[in-house]
């Protein structure tokens, strides 16, 4: 699953995994998920996938109230926690 961002210009997440990602299908179970940085044209993008969850559907990121990564834009903002549910 691709996640777009709007003002996130130069997303980063400053030499670390990009960690606290989750993915679901269709049932809501929700499961850690690998993720990394793409550039798609001219956005920035973090691809999400799972092997468990074979076609995703919802994405999150950081749900479990406990942030322990950070992605950040190019003004050094952090990326609020979110879910696509």
């Amino acid at each position: 699953m691709r996640v777009w961002f709007t003002h996130a210009a130069g997303l980063t997440s400053r030499d670390q995994e990009v960690g606290g990602f989750e993915v679901a299908g269709d049932d809501h179970n929700f499961v850690p998920a690998t993720a990394k940085i793409e550039k798609v044209g001219e956005s920035d993008t973090v691809l999400v996938s799972s092997p468990k969850v074979e076609f995703p559907r919802f994405v999150r990121y950081d749900w479990s109230g406990v942030v322990t990564t950070y992605l950040y834009n190019r003004a050094g903002l952090p990326a609020g926690t979110f879910t696509s549910e």
